[in-house]
C-alpha cells in the first residue's frame, strides 16, 4: 500500500509528538478510515455538519479520491497510525478558490496536527494557483472560528457557516502563532525531487 502514497512531504515535530505529512495518489480507503474512525460523535457533527455514527464506506471512498489540480488530499500520520487528513477542492467556475476542510482524531487535538495540515495544504494549493480557501464552519466550533478571525475571513452574510480568506492571511497567521518572523520562503512542495502537486 505505500507505494501508492507520494514520498513525505516533510516531517512536523509537534507537541505531541513527530508526524509524517503525505499526499495521497487516491482511493487509499484503508489510510483514511483510521482518522475518522478516530472522531468521536461531536467531532464528526463538527466536520460534516450532520449525525451519523459511523463514516459510510462510500463516503470514505470520496475522501480519499483525489483529482490532480482540483482535489488534494493529505494525510498526518503518527508512529502509530493516520491520525488527521485534509483535503482541497478547487471550486467550479472559480479557478483561484478552493474549499478546505480537516480532520485530526480527537485523541491528537491540541497537539499541532491540524495547523500542520492546514499549512502545507495552503502551499500546495498555492503552487496550484488558487490564492483563496473557503470552509464550512458551524459557530459551535470555536477552535476553527477563532482562526478564521486570525486570518480575516469574510462570513457570508446569507450563510453563516460559509467562511472566505486569502491563503497568504492563513500562512502569515500560523508563522506568527509559531513565532516565526515570517512564513518559510521554500515552497516544500516544489522543492527537490517531490514531483509534481496532485
Amino acid at each position: 500500500m505505500s507505494s501508492l502514497i507520494h514520498p513525505a512531504i516533510r516531517h512536523h515535530l509537534t507537541p505531541g509528538g513527530r508526524v509524517r505529512l503525505i499526499s495521497l495518489r487516491g482511493g487509499e480507503v484503508a489510510l483514511v478510515r483510521p482518522v475518522f474512525d478516530g472522531l468521536s460523535e461531536r467531532s464528526r457533527w463538527l466536520r460534516f455538519h450532520t449525525g451519523m455514527p459511523s463514516v459510510p464506506p462510500r463516503y470514505l471512498e470520496q475522501l480519499a479520491r483525489v483529482v490532480p489540480g482540483h482535489r488534494h488530499v493529505l494525510l498526518a500520520v503518527a508512529p502509530h497510525g493516520p491520525v488527521g487528513h485534509a483535503e482541497w477542492t478547487r471550486l467550479p467556475g472559480t479557478p483561484s478558490r478552493a474549499e478546505v476542510a480537516v480532520a485530526v482524531v480527537d485523541a491528537a487535538h491540541g497537539q499541532g496536527v491540524g495547523l500542520a495540515l492546514v499549512e502545507e495544504l495552503a502551499h500546495s494549493a498555492a503552487a496550484q494557483g488558487i490564492s483563496q480557501f473557503t470552509c464550512s464552519a458551524l459557530r459551535e466550533n470555536r477552535p476553527v472560528r477563532q482562526w478564521l478571525d486570525r486570518c480575516g475571513a469574510r462570513v457570508d452574510p446569507s450563510d453563516p457557516t460559509e467562511c472566505t480568506f486569502a491563503i497568504t492571511d492563513l500562512v502569515a497567521a500560523i508563522a506568527s502563532h509559531a513565532g516565526r518572523a515570517t512564513p518559510p520562503p521554500e515552497n516544500p512542495l516544489t522543492s527537490g525531487d517531490r514531483g509534481a502537486v496532485a
